[in-house]
């Protein structure tokens, strides 16, 4: 703020504000004690203003001052000033208006950047389910795929013997099918009136004969079976009525 303007504005609040203080000049006009000091102690010398009690008032030739020279520069003010807040909210809603155009095509342009990302998104979701259905279809392929190589091992297992060494025979045909003829081709099993016999499992029983009578209850279930089809097939007979004895 320059010195000319100080002055005036302390001229102005001194006839506006009689008895100002230098403190109170400071304040309003935001500059320092001394600066308002010396400014007050030069319009004093000239007649301007003078002291009463601890504040300042206008002598007669301040406020002629006041009225005559600066109340027209201070009318011309206002009305520059006035034309100028005119002017300004033009000038502020025109900025305002093309600050709002800018902001409003910057949002349509992220808006539009959005719709893309949210479409690819979706084309990637669409792509991964794809995928997903097809390793699912491949994860049930090789689990069928395993399920059946179980079954033929199961196969091959029952192949090289009987699930159990002696089995009804019809039994042993629901369980092996086919199977049955091929093990009865390759020596495994014998069949003997209605049961399938393990080959090894009959050669080991035929080593207990001849069998005491008295000692048949401590054959096992299996063994029993056995030697009743034996003695039906007449592979066995009894002897003397006290042992078992093979028909050769």
């Amino acid at each position: 703020m320059n010195g000319k303007t100080l002055t005036a504005k302390i001229l102005k609040y001194l006839y506006e504000n009689p008895g100002a203080s230098i403190k109170d000049l400071s304040i309003v006009f935001n500059v320092n004690p001394n600066t308002i000091r010396n400014t007050l102690y030069r319009l004093k010398g000239n007649g301007y203003v003078e002291r009463v009690g601890k504040g300042y008032i206008l002598t007669s030739k301040g406020e002629w001052f006041v009225k005559t020279i600066l109340g027209e520069s201070i009318q011309e003010k206002e009305e520059i000033e006035i034309e100028e807040e005119r002017i300004e909210p033009k000038e502020k809603i025109r900025e305002e208006k093309k600050h709002s155009e800018t902001i409003s095509i910057e949002n349509r342009d992220i808006i539009e950047r959005i719709d893309m990302l949210e479409k690819q998104l979706n084309e990637i979701r669409d792509i991964i389910d794809k995928l997903a259905r097809q390793l699912e279809a491949i994860r049930r392929n090789i689990g069928r795929k395993e399920s059946r190589e179980k079954k033929n091992e199961k196969r091959e297992e029952k192949m090289e013997k009987l699930p159990r060494p002696v089995m009804n025979i019809q039994e042993a045909i629901n369980v092996l099918g086919p199977m049955l003829d091929e093990l009865k081709l390759e020596g495994k099993i014998e069949i003997i009136d209605s049961i399938v016999v393990d080959l090894d499992f009959y050669n080991d029983f035929k080593k207990k004969f001849p069998i005491p009578v008295n000692e048949v209850n401590k054959l096992s279930i299996l063994e029993k079976t056995l030697l009743d089809a034996m003695i039906k097939d007449a592979r066995v007979i009894k002897h003397a009525g006290k042992y078992y004895k093979l028909i050769d």
